[in-house]
Order: C-alpha cells, then sequence, then structure tokens
C-alpha cells in the first residue's frame, strides 16, 4: 500500500509533483496509484496531484484523447503555466476599481475577486478537467478506482484542520490518544462534508477545495465558511506543508486492516526543495527587512509553524501508540441555511447536501474492503515497514 505526500510550494510544487508522479507510475507500468490509499498535502502539490489524479481517472473511463497518453510532457507545462498574472490583474482592476461586481450560481451570489480570477485561470490552464464538484469523487474513491485525496487548510482562528474530501473523515479530525486523566479526546480538526452537509459541502468546486489549500496571505483572499460565527481558512503549509500528521493518523485509524491485509506501507513524500536545506539565521536586520515584516509576518511565523508541525509529527509516529496533547479550542456550529455566507466561488450551491454519517469522530464509511487495492498481501506489523522511499 502506498501513502503519497506533497509539499506546498506553489506553480513549482505543483509541477514536481505531476512530474514525479508520471515518472513513477511510467516506471511502475501503471500500477502506482493502483496501489495508492491517500494522497494528502499542501498548496500547490495538492493542484498537481488533483490534475494527475483526474487524468487518471478520465484515463480508466476512456475518456483521454486517442492521441494522448497520461504521460504526456503536456501535462506538466499545462499544470505549471502562469496563474499570477490574472489574480494581480484582478487585484489592480475588480478589487480596488469594480468591487461590486459579482456573478451568481443559483441564487447565490459571489464576488469576482482574485480568487474567482485564479480558479477561472486554473480552469483555463487545465482544459476545463478540474471543472468537477467535490461530491463526483465519491464513488470512484469509493469503490477504490482512484486513491483517497484529502485537501487540507488552516481554519484562521485556532489553528485547526479543515479536511475536506467526498468521504467522511471525522476519524482525522481528533487524535487517538487518551489523557491518562481525561475520558474525551480533544477536537483539532473539522470534516467539512459533514460540518457544512446542510449547506451543500459537496456541491463545492474541486478548483475551490484546491484554492482553500493554497491561499497564500496576501496573494489569494482567505475563503469565508458558512459557519457561525463566520470562520476563514487559508493555506495548509502553515499548519502541515507535507500532510504528515492526516497520513499518519490514517495508518494509525487503519492499522488493523493494514496489518491483516497489506504487505506494508511505502510512505512517499514529494518535496519542491532539498530536504535538509536550511537558511541561516540572520544576525542582523537590515532596514528593509525590518519594513517588509511589518505588511508579511506570516513569512517567519509560516516557517515556525512548519518546523513545528514536523516535530510533532515525530513525536506521533515515534510514540504512536502513546498519548499526544494538543490545545483545547472552540468548535464553531455551522449556520442554518438562510443566515449563511460563504465564498467558496465558484459554486457552492445546489441540491441538499447528503450527510454522510452521523459525525462523529472515529466513524467512517471508507473502511478499505478486500477488492480495494491494498488488500493483496499479508502483514505482520505496520510499524517496521514504513519506508521513505525518495526526499525529492
Amino acid at each position: 500500500m502506498i501513502v503519497i505526500n506533497t509539499s506546498g510550494g506553489g506553480s513549482r510544487s505543483a509541477a514536481w509533483t505531476m512530474n514525479v508522479l508520471q515518472r513513477y507510475d511510467s516506471l511502475l507500468k501503471g500500477k502506482m496509484l493502483r496501489h495508492t490509499m491517500l494522497i494528502t498535502g499542501a498548496s500547490g502539490g495538492m493542484m498537481g496531484a488533483t490534475y494527475y489524479r483526474e487524468l487518471y481517472l478520465r484515463r480508466q473511463e476512456n475518456r483521454m484523447p486517442a492521441s494522448q497518453n497520461i504521460y504526456d510532457s503536456s501535462y506538466c507545462e499545462k499544470i505549471s503555466r502562469d496563474l499570477l498574472n490574472s489574480v494581480f490583474s484582478s487585484f489592480a482592476v475588480n478589487d480596488f476599481i469594480t468591487p461590486f461586481r459579482h456573478f451568481k450560481i443559483g441564487n447565490n451570489a459571489y464576488a469576482k475577486d482574485r480568487g474567482y480570477a485564479f480558479e477561472m485561470q486554473l480552469n483555463l490552464n487545465t482544459d476545463h478537467i478540474l471543472n468537477k464538484k467535490l461530491g463526483e469523487y465519491r464513488q470512484p474513491e469509493f469503490e477504490a478506482r482512484i486513491p483517497m485525496l484529502i485537501w487540507c487548510a488552516s481554519i484562521n482562528a485556532d489553528g485547526r484542520r479543515l479536511y475536506m474530501s467526498p468521504q467522511p473523515v471525522s476519524y482525522l479530525c481528533a487524535p487517538e490518544y487518551r489523557y491518562p486523566t481525561r475520558s474525551i479526546r480533544d477536537v483539532d480538526g473539522v470534516d467539512f462534508s459533514q460540518f457544512f452537509a446542510n449547506q451543500d459541502a459537496d456541491e463545492l468546486r474541486v478548483t475551490s477545495a484546491i484554492r482553500m489549500s493554497a491561499t497564500f496571505p496576501y496573494v489569494l483572499p482567505n475563503v469565508f465558511l458558512p459557519s457561525s460565527p463566520i470562520v476563514d481558512v487559508m493555506d495548509a503549509g502553515i499548519s502541515d506543508n507535507f500532510g504528515q500528521e492526516t497520513s499518519l493518523r490514517f495508518l494509525y485509524n487503519f492499522r488493523d486492516w493494514i496489518n491483516a491485509n497489506t504487505s506494508g506501507v511505502i510512505f512517499v513524500q514529494l518535496r519542491d526543495s532539498r530536504k535538509n536545506d536550511v537558511s541561516p539565521i540572520k544576525q542582523k536586520k537590515t532596514w528593509a527587512t525590518s519594513c517588509l515584516n511589518r505588511f508579511f509576518p506570516c513569512s517567519a511565523t509560516g516557517r515556525a509553524c512548519r518546523t513545528l508541525t514536523r516535530i510533532i509529527s515525530l513525536i506521533i509516529w515515534k510514540g504512536i501508540s502513546g498519548e499526544v496533547y494538543p490545545a483545547d479550542f472552540p468548535v464553531c456550529a455551522p449556520a442554518n441555511r438562510q443566515s449563511r455566507r460563504t465564498e467558496l466561488a465558484p459554486d457552492a450551491a445546489g441540491k441538499a447536501g447528503h450527510r454522510a454519517g452521523t459525525g462523529q469522530p472515529g466513524e467512517s464509511t471508507v473502511v478499505p474492503t478486500a477488492g480495494s487495492r491494498a488488500g493483496r498481501a499479508n502483514h505482520p506489523s505496520i510499524a517496521p515497514s514504513i519506508r521513505i522511499i525518495t526526499h525529492l
């Protein structure tokens, strides 16, 4: 069984992830994604992974052009095309001169802001094949025709992770580790599909999920969710730039099934930079740096958060049967349909959302079956079998 983590890093990471997935899958004669159970990560890496998975699904459904194959270099070129020109053009025109411009989907109106420009340009770059709704991936994932893919974002108010998946993933929203003196678990994540089921969560556009995972401060506007109080989210890389904690929680929750039905786990981590590249600490601040830090404090904070996340993930893996003590945060309650506000452009409206499960932590309807890609062998123990096969 293969688990893939891909790092954030904008268009560079998107192109690198796409290139590596194409190369590895071709070397394995198309078997890599067939054995992959989970793909997760942050920002640009998830953009490339989402694009490749959609191409893989289209090949299975015989919807690929006869003259092209999934390993064509043109796909890597498409995902790496420019996105920022349209974003900054929208910033200069729509955000300042014509902020009143809106578009409607059903009965909902959305601003034509930088987020809208980003999604429209991404659709143009990828020939509109990502112009799909979140719910359209439920059945292919459930039938194990494609790997499960979880988009993540960081909730700005309290640092929780927002998990976006067509499957119920509430089992990822709280650590399994119990406090010695407490009978309850602390919730440090939110399952988007269950939490916003009454707000048509399945109607969320895939490009919006990508944008929520890649909302770099100041470049893209924060996405506001239909909750009370209103919650805004931003780049997943702020809390977990590689999706390590998400993957480890997934493996821990299904450890018994994995041990009984697989021959091991291959943990693939795709980095857009060298693993051990560490910038030296500056001894002095220049005048320019001092001025910029007043406007862009998030750059240093983001690095600190990512470093802390790596340390926490290492602790979780080293002591996978021990205890972890996350901080306590309040949970925001979903608003009713009449009072909702959302900027999940370009599509957060439609038919009533289907509630998947009851929303209780630890519950899931995506427990792998014997016919899944991972159920092909027996394996006595999971911990010794975790191998990092690449640090690219």
